[in-house]
């Protein structure tokens, strides 16, 4: 089997990660693999690991080209690539590319697969040119039914749910690479207040700190919002207990030794973090955002869900937890528990086999 991926960059994002972990699962099982992308990252390098067997295929260009100029140049590049790999299936990610991609490929007989990876409620401009070419492709792949339930009125679109892949066995640092003081809640993600909703994070630590003096939370990630959350923190005096050391390379190496991890996120597309975090047996607590925590967390039995935006209930989530070793303990197994059942590579890697299968028949 050949497969092409086609991806803007292999940078440092959740679709970036996919990939990575579906092209060496393939090229494992003997399958030929490429990945077209058509942006470079900066510095000219992958950001995820990459088996050697997986082909790398760049088509970056100038963007001091004129847009119309640029574009038909994609256009032509990516139609040129297509058919020099002749794979037998193309796949493409990210929904802006999606539309180049289709755009590219009309005429050509080899099946394409899309998959769009955001929250479609965040692109209502999009959406319009989605409606008109997206039943050109020939599966659309989401990664939960309640994005699935948004496209449902497109007419001849063909959608099937396939959630993000993840691997137990992967083997981890035996070392923590980031030390943790006291007992800790944790997150991760960009800093930006109106998508990961940190501020209601650090809003519902301040109500808890002086109940419990022994923790601290901790926000990985770098964004335009930090002087915003420093400040903040600052106002609440809270400086000693809440740290935002910036970006780290391993989520799932650091946050695995963290007590608790809390998503506060005010929209997802599907919250690779929370997978991360389900997986090593860390507990969880997540806002109810769409999409995907309903469909990852049995509030109750692997992990807590709150209403979006409750600081009072999140509050209250996460004191629920800070009392309780057991109940910690309890969660903790469900959701990995929960992950190896539902989200294991294996299981989500022939789910994947079974639609292009089908579609080459």
């Amino acid at each position: 089997m050949k497969i092409l991926f086609v991806i803007g960059s292999m940078s440092s994002g959740g679709a970036e990660r996919v990939i990575s972990e579906m092209s060496n699962y393939w090229v494992a099982q003997g399958w030929e693999v490429s990945i077209l992308t058509t942006n470079m990252t900066a510095n000219k390098q992958d950001f995820y690991s990459l088996d050697s067997r997986v082909k790398r295929i760049d088509i970056s260009m100038s963007k001091k080209l004129n847009k119309l100029k640029y574009f038909f140049n994609l256009f032509r590049k990516i139609r040129n690539e297509i058919k020099r790999e002749q794979a037998d299936t193309v796949i493409s990610f990210i929904s802006s590319l999606n539309l180049i991609t289709i755009m590219s490929m009309f005429g050509l007989k080899i099946p394409l697969i899309i998959s769009d990876r955001n929250n479609p409620y965040l692109d209502k401009v999009g959406f319009f040119y989605k409606r008109i070419l997206y039943p050109f492709a020939n599966k659309l792949i989401v990664q939960t039914y309640g994005v699935k339930e948004f496209y449902k009125n497109i007419s001849g679109l063909n959608i099937e749910v396939i959630p993000n892949p993840i691997s137990q066995h992967t083997p981890m640092s035996k070392e923590a690479n980031f030390k943790f003081d006291k007992k800790t809640i944790c997150t991760v993600g960009r800093l930006n207040i109106s998508l990961k909703g940190f501020d209601l994070l650090i809003e519902a630590f301040g109500r808890l700190e002086k109940k419990y003096p022994d923790w601290n939370l901790i926000i990985f990630g770098e964004g335009k919002d930090r002087g915003k959350l420093e400040q903040l923190i600052a106002n609440h005096g809270l400086e000693n207990r809440i740290f935002l050391p910036g970006n780290i390379d391993s989520p799932r190496d650091t946050i695995r030794h963290a007590d608790i991890f809390v998503l506060s996120s005010l929209s997802e597309g599907f919250p690779n973090v929370l997978l991360e975090a389900m997986s090593v047996g860390l507990p969880s607590i997540s806002f109810a955002c769409k999409y995907g925590p309903e469909e990852m967390i049995e509030s109750e039995k692997s992990g807590l869900l709150v209403s979006l935006g409750n600081i009072e209930g999140l509050s209250n989530a996460m004191s629920q937890l800070m009392e309780s070793e057991e109940l910690r303990k309890k969660l903790g197994e469900n959701a990995k528990l929960s992950v190896s059942e539902n989200f294991e590579i294996d299981k989500v890697m022939s789910q994947w086999e079974s639609t292009i299968t089908r579609l080459l028949r």
